[in-house]
């Protein structure tokens, strides 16, 4: 591929400078896509993520958007609920990588308190009640 693209860019009349220069970023072409990598993260450290994202093709169609046209077309409030959702995401993926078993209050959900083993599970605590609590009293 590289020959082929050297053999055109100097047929376009661009010199050796230009081409080396075309030519050494071709390999930025094979680098993978960011829905792939964000899903192949989470596959190889799992943080739970469906009740951020039912999947990533949304977030990665914003963030493209964003990224490669400098244009928002998405209202400011769509994008400030994405951002939210990412940040809680970024601090899932942290709990995940260090294996944290603790309780965390859950900011996609009205700061809820959860304990994390259990969002990984799917099984939620509902209310104050059912969250128990320690030898002081704290929950």
């Amino acid at each position: 591929m590289k020959d082929n693209i050297n053999s055109v860019l100097k047929e376009k009349g661009l010199n050796s400078k230009k081409r080396k220069k075309i030519s050494g970023n071709l390999k930025c072409i094979n680098r993978p896509i960011f829905e792939n990598g964000l899903e192949k993260f989470i596959k190889k450290y799992p943080a739970p993520y469906k009740d951020l994202f039912l999947v990533f093709k949304d977030l990665k169609d914003m963030r493209d958007q964003i990224t490669h046209t400098g244009i928002q077309e998405k209202e400011n409030e769509e994008l400030f609920n994405v951002y939210g959702k990412l940040i809680c995401l970024i601090q899932r993926i942290f709990r995940a990588l260090l294996g944290y078993d603790g309780y965390f209050l859950d900011r996609n959900d009205v700061y809820r308190r959860k304990k994390f083993t259990d969002l990984i599970s799917g099984e939620f605590a509902q209310t104050s009640q059912e969250i128990p609590r320690v030898e002081n009293g704290a929950r």
